[in-house]
């Protein structure tokens, strides 16, 4: 940009910069899904976390059937039928032999979507309902405070590049727990 030579110049590069901090800023482009869910599909698939729960479980050896998958998730047997044929019919999950195994790795909700507050909602809920178990191998951590408009542009930095490395560990692992993460950051002083 330096060396741009005309104002026109320096204004397009300007707005290439922007488009480009603009994009860093959202978690679509730091975590790349297989799959996004049609409207309908997902006023289903976001109804409560079970559906998420089983395709994700189906993917951990010895839980690819219904018996083992409501057994581990605690659900009734018929909810985890019920989820399977959903799952198969809109092709997060397809048929090997016996076993229901994941079809896509990552789903994404875009965060206009009409359903992303279900989803939000459905997993902080678990985690509330898991709160009286959790060990030393878990992780809770809620601290509202009070910091500057910069420092909060840092802090959100800081978080999507933990999502990013997430992500990242999720894709190369192969996988013997079922786990969420729920990260909210919000400005109570929204202007």
């Amino acid at each position: 940009k330096a060396r741009a030579g005309s104002s026109d110049l320096n204004h397009y590069f300007d707005r290439k910069l922007e488009t480009l901090r603009t994009e860093s800023r959202e978690i679509v482009h730091r975590v790349q899904a297989d799959r996004v869910l049609t409207e309908q599909e997902q006023a289903r698939f976001y109804t409560d976390w079970t559906l998420s729960a089983v395709r994700l479980a189906s993917g951990i050896e010895g839980l690819q059937d219904a018996r083992a998958l409501s057994e581990a998730l605690g659900i009734p047997r018929p909810t985890a039928e019920k989820a399977i044929d959903f799952l198969l019919s809109v092709g997060l999950c397809k048929r090997e032999g016996e076993r229901i195994v994941p079809s896509v790795s990552h789903t994404h909700i875009p965060r206009n979507s009409p359903f992303v507050s279900n989803h939000h909602r459905n997993w902080r809920l678990k985690a509330i309902e898991l709160f009286p178990k959790m060990d030393e191998n878990d992780l809770c951590f809620t601290a509202p405070f009070t910091c500057s408009g910069k420092d909060l542009k840092k802090i959100r930095a800081t978080l999507l590049d933990a999502i990013k490395a997430v992500s990242d560990t999720v894709k190369a692992s192969d996988p013997d727990r079922l786990c969420f993460v729920n990260i909210d950051l919000a400005d109570l002083f929204k202007k």
